[in-house]
């Protein structure tokens, strides 16, 4: 059968909760599809409401037994059917576990950024939430198991809920990574609760790894909350499953549900699941497709057409997490714009594409503080809406980017003790000069002194005429050209904020005491220099020998008439003077080989202690 996936179908005046917004605006938040159910669904539940009598429903066999098929054909996991118990939905379910299986300031871990009503089944039953934030580089999540494991540990843990397709970052776990959390839970006696709605939106050629079927310690430490309702968008007909394997648990939590009246089926809940179940294969298969078609034409768009915003490569959800930290909105910018209307970045990038634009995503901070400088975009509509939202979405962010302008257009970065830690290497180097010279080397701390300023200088220091402190530095440069120049290192974070600041329309350029043709080989050496328009250093024969000398090229080069178009970045006092003489701010960095006091007596205009700061 061909499926239109491409029909647009008005869900307004429907009492849509996504659609029911204002008619310029584009609903692309909430996970619901704007697609039909599979005709065979629509089919099952027209020959049950044509029945007329809409009474009280029972489970019947049939619906453990399409739940069996499915998994088995589609998952290659055969449940059982007495791990199998009703329930209106995945969240009832959440909930009425937590409270079950927990007192009140227990606590119970999630993985951030995560689906944000895990936050309301915690904290509306008395409990408190541990995040154990996912690892992000490069595009990719990743568990922090060590922190995991500090925090199962805590003798006030007793549950944890993992979300197994990740919403909202799209990671299917592994099936070593998986086993990993089962063995900590069942180290420290802690449940965890798999929330697997995801998991028939994989991409084509990727599947998921039930939690259950790792391994007999994972069956014994797990409740499974299962449903066709986000596969098939039945959501609103409460369908849904808990598969339990430990027989002890599953009569704890059966009682739960009982308790709180969520494992009766309405009159066509069952129906719809059966149908899906049994009959839907063709139709998901058909619309995995579509949707994945969908992922690539806004992944493909985003990195094409939005400068500051990167998609995240997902393996399964219809939900595209996009990494917009890149546009540079900061704390200030929210203070500022926003007044008290949004309280962090994403919220306020959320906020104002929704206003200038129309466009309503998901910003990414309420799934914790880990998401923040995110957005979720929903995918599962037509390709139609999909490019107007992506439209939306290039305007929004343009027109924001441009409301928030960076204050200095040029950024002059110091290398050593700024960009890379480079102590060694120069240490090294200084001792290796004194000891030729036949003086014995200063103390280890003295010799940091001559990161920063020009050797020259440093050297002058400890020699009685112009001549020797000329050898000292040749035979300086003889073991740093050597092997010196590359005991060395970018400081961490200095990768990701340089290509961060450029995104945000920052010229970065490098302004440095030490000679220029070392400069631009460390700055090459360490994958740099596609972030800096420009390296200057130390060259004599130019007469460029001090930091003020090397600002003042710089500023003619590039044609700087305004110092306020610049701020300096530096550790050292000599950072300060050489960009006051030009009138030019420096904001100082105090994890370098500089001091606070040392910065603040310069006169920097700010002090920093972190990369991240």
């Amino acid at each position: 059968m061909v499926y239109d996936f491409d029909e647009i179908i008005s869900r307004r005046g429907t009492d849509s909760l996504k659609w029911d917004v204002k008619e310029n605006e584009l609903p692309m938040w909430v996970a619901d599809m704007d697609f039909k159910a599979a005709p065979e669904i629509r089919e099952a539940l027209a020959q049950r409401f044509e029945h007329g009598i809409f009474g009280y429903s029972d489970v019947p066999d049939a619906w453990y037994d399409s739940y069996i098929l499915w998994w088995k054909t589609r998952h290659g996991f055969e449940l059982q059917k007495e791990w199998l118990i009703f329930c209106t939905g995945v969240i009832p379910a959440i909930s009425s576990t937590v409270r079950k299986l927990t007192t009140p300031n227990e606590n119970v871990v999630i993985q951030t950024p995560v689906y944000n009503i895990f936050f309301n089944s915690i904290i509306n039953n008395g409990c408190r939430v541990l995040e154990n934030a996912l690892l992000y580089h490069d595009g990719r999540y990743d568990m922090d198991f060590e922190d995991l494991e500090a925090k199962l540990a805590d003798p006030q843990t007793t549950l944890m809920i993992l979300c197994n397709p990740q919403n909202p970052a799209g990671r299917i776990w592994t099936k070593e990574e998986l086993a990993r959390v089962g063995e900590l839970c069942a180290k420290h006696g802690v449940t965890v609760i798999s929330d697997e709605i995801h998991c028939d939106h994989t991409l084509p050629g990727k599947e998921y790894v039930p939690f259950a079927s790792v391994s007999e310690t994972c069956r014994q430490c797990s409740i499974t909350c299962i449903a066709p309702t986000k596969a098939f968008n039945i959501a609103g007909l409460h369908s849904a499953a808990v598969s339990i394997p430990n027989e002890f648990l599953r009569n704890r939590i059966r009682r739960a549900l009982n308790t709180d009246e969520v494992a009766e089926p309405n009159a066509f809940a069952v129906t719809a699941a059966v149908a899906a179940f049994t009959k839907g294969a063709p139709w998901m298969d058909a619309l995995r497709e579509y949707i994945a078609e969908n992922r690539r034409f806004a992944c493909d768009y985003i990195k094409r057409e939005i400068p500051g915003a990167i998609p995240v490569e997902a393996e399964a959800t219809y939900l595209l997490w996009v990494d917009v930290s890149g546009l540079g909105v900061t704390a200030a910018d929210v203070k500022s714009k926003s007044g008290c209307q949004t309280q962090t970045v994403s919220e306020f990038i959320a906020h104002e594409l929704r206003r200038i634009t129309g466009l309503y995503v998901c910003e990414g901070s309420e799934y914790g503080m880990a998401g923040d400088g995110f957005l979720r975009i929903n995918l599962a509509c037509p390709k139609s809406v999909v490019e107007d939202g992506m439209e939306r979405l290039k305007r929004g962010l343009a027109a924001i980017a441009e409301e928030i302008k960076p204050m200095y257009p040029y950024l002059f970065f110091d290398l050593d003790g700024t960009l890379t830690e480079s102590g060694e290497g120069i240490t090294n180097a200084a001792k290796y000069a004194f000891e030729q010279m036949g003086r014995e080397a200063p103390s280890k701390n003295e010799l940091f002194s001559f990161v920063g300023p020009p050797l020259s200088e440093s050297f002058s220091r400890y020699f009685d005429t112009p001549e020797q402190t000329d050898e000292a530095v040749r035979i300086f440069r003889e073991y740093y050209d050597k092997q010196g120049w590359c005991e060395n290192v970018p400081y961490p974070g200095i990768n990701d904020l340089c290509r961060r600041l450029q995104a945000y329309g920052y010229k970065l350029i490098v302004a440095t005491s030490k000679r220029h043709k070392q400069a631009v080989r460390i700055i090459e050496h360490f994958g740099l220099a596609p972030y800096f328009a420009d390296v200057i250093g130390n060259d004599e024969e130019s007469g460029r020998k001090t930091k003020s000398q090397v600002i003042d090229y710089l500023m003619k080069k590039h044609g700087i008439a305004d110092p306020k178009d610049v701020v300096m970045i530096g550790d050292r006092c000599y950072d300060v003077e050489g960009a006051a003489k030009h009138g030019i701010e420096t904001i100082g960095v105090t994890y370098g080989y500089g001091t606070r006091e040392e910065l603040e007596n310069a006169g920097a205009l700010a002090v920093v202690d972190t990369v991240k700061e």
